[in-house]
């Protein structure tokens, strides 16, 4: 999503929006406030945006949403391509051992 008339009211074009979220208000480095119109439509989408957004002091970290623990695992993956991609026959995915194990494959 992009605010085209937003962006050029901004003089600090290179702000984070970590900065603009700490000010009071998103139009305090603006060159003017919005007039109405498109300006004021992108305005108040922007504003109903980055409402409910809490910023946290802590630092950025990965977090993988498939796991309530937040740790990447395989079967949360398989889990996600199956329901996703796969038709639901009540079955399972099971892992195929096709090669035994006492097979060198790669000499």
């Amino acid at each position: 999503m992009s605010f085209p008339r937003l962006y050029a009211l901004e003089c600090e074009r290179g702000v984070s929006v970590a900065a603009k979220l700490i000010i009071s208000s998103l139009t305090s480095s603006f060159r003017r406030n919005p007039r109405g119109g498109i300006e004021e439509e992108q305005y108040l989408l922007l504003v109903e945006i980055v409402a409910p957004v809490i910023l946290s002091n802590s630092s950025d970290r990965w977090v993988w949403s498939l796991d309530s623990a937040g740790d990447f695992s395989v079967k949360s993956a398989r889990t996600l391509i199956d329901d996703s991609f796969l038709p639901t026959i009540g079955n399972a995915t099971r892992w195929v051992n096709v090669v035994p194990i006492k097979i060198n494959v790669f000499p």
